[in-house]
């Protein structure tokens, strides 16, 4: 602080100076979107920013920055970069640069239609990496039974080969999560019934 002229005494203060750091390369899938953290971007300034962001290849990639938030979106399978201008309240301003790097679309297949056997039948395989296309590897695999006593479900994580052991009569849905390596998660449902056996008796 001072005092001026008049005797009055003041105080003063200097902004930190604004500074950017160019981020990893972010993985995204074409038709989606991936959400970047700005603040372990940018610091400094009086922290008030506001974001301009181009692409160098808007068929590949495009972005929009607001709330301290980069939204990346997956145009087109390819490669480019984001340039990301933040200015605070003084008008100073950073930039940065984002790799993006851009997958197949993520999407599931409808492989799996609901099915039935009979009570008593063998435990049963399938490939539940056929549960989606595209995407970007490596994939993660899990499985969840509503009713593990009809049917207890269990995955190979990382195969996703999906093994069904079959309990009592009724019906249960099995649901397969497949997470590829942007961390993009597709959820696959169908129902499996167990049924009493042709020929059994109720009573």
């Amino acid at each position: 602080g001072a005092i001026n002229n008049n005797g009055v005494l003041f105080t003063f203060g200097l902004e930190q100076n604004m500074v950017a750091t160019d981020p990893s390369a972010v993985a995204v899938n074409a038709d989606a979107t991936k959400d970047l953290d700005l603040t372990t971007v940018f610091s400094g300034g009086d922290g008030n920013y506001t974001f301009a962001v181009t692409s160098a290849d808007a068929a590949t990639a495009t972005g929009v920055g607001a709330a301290n938030v980069l939204t990346v979106s997956g145009v087109a399978v390819g490669s480019t970069t984001l340039t990301v201008t933040a200015t605070d309240g003084f008008g100073d301003t950073a930039t940065a640069t984002v790799t993006v790097n851009v997958g197949t679309a993520f999407v599931a297949t409808e492989v799996f239609a609901d099915f039935g056997v009979n009570i008593g039948a063998a435990d049963t395989t399938h490939d539940g990496a056929a549960a989606t296309s595209g995407g970007t590897a490596p994939y993660t695999y899990a499985i969840a039974s509503s009713d593990a006593t009809v049917v207890a479900a269990a995955i190979d994580a990382t195969s996703g080969l999906v093994t069904l052991t079959y309990g009592v009569i009724g019906t249960s849905t099995v649901t397969i999560s497949t997470t590829d390596a942007t961390g993009a998660t597709i959820d696959h449902s169908f129902d499996v019934s167990v049924n009493v056996a042709l020929g059994a008796n109720d009573a």
